[in-house]
């Protein structure tokens, strides 16, 4: 008995660390021909590159019209889609795109929108590996999907959908291939960090395969002692 409970406790007490997190989004506040800058809290946030088409500090108006709907930018670890419409589109040239953060940070969502066509797979290809957490239409452009391979890329066909890399990073840096050719054709792009895991004083984080182990070890002895009971019982 006082190992179920034991085993009851101590599930309960580590699920929550497997639940998805709240997400702080980059508030993008400038913008030039080929930087845009912004801050996450504290956190100062700068991304340059040759290839920006727009940026949109925060309007919900053409030419991009916000991220609805919200599921298609939430899931996995990411509980939480960007609040409003704040957006880096750039044609996805051939260039280097680099996004620099002011301190160290971990588990970095990027938000995708648009990415490549349906018939044309657009790619990023990345410094860092990343794992896709959710993807979907956009109610502006419908959708396609997203797709990761080998040496960290990314191809969109009308991708949009959310990205984490674990990190740590303070600097991210991405090439585009396959471009759409741009003129009225852009993919965008924005950021965030985990407020779990970059809360202050940074907690430590355990990975998810050993929570999952401990998970399926405590699992199974509950389980060994409830059979052992009842052959105690029967005897």
């Amino acid at each position: 008995m006082k190992f179920s409970k034991i085993a009851v406790a101590f599930l309960v007490a580590i699920v929550p660390a497997l639940a998805a997190d709240s997400f702080n989004y980059v508030n993008w506040t400038g913008s030039t021909a080929t930087t845009a800058t912004g801050a996450i809290g504290a956190i100062t946030v700068n991304y340059s590159s040759s290839d920006i088409d727009f940026v949109q500090t925060g309007a919900t108006a053409t030419p991009w019209l916000g991220y609805a709907p919200t599921t298609t930018w939430q899931g996995g670890l990411v509980s939480n889609a960007p609040a409003n419409a704040q957006i880096i589109a750039v044609t996805g040239a051939a260039v280097t795109h680099t996004i620099t953060f002011s301190q160290s940070v971990t588990n970095v969502a990027m938000d995708i929108v648009s990415l490549g066509q349906v018939g044309l797979g657009t790619q990023y290809i990345f410094s860092a590996p990343f794992t896709i957490q959710n993807q979907g239409a956009s109610n502006q452009f419908g959708g396609g999907t997203l797709v990761s391979s080998p040496g960290n890329t990314l191809t969109g066909n009308e991708g949009n959908g959310v990205i984490v890399f674990a990190g740590p990073l303070t600097t991210l840096t991405w090439t585009g291939a396959n471009p759409e050719g741009g003129g009225a054709e852009w993919g965008g792009f924005t950021f965030a960090i985990d407020a779990v895991t970059n809360a202050a004083p940074p907690a430590t984080p355990v990975p998810s395969s050993i929570l999952l182990t401990l998970v399926g070890l405590i699992a199974a002895g509950a389980m060994f002692a409830m059979t052992s009971r009842r052959s105690a019982s029967r005897a």
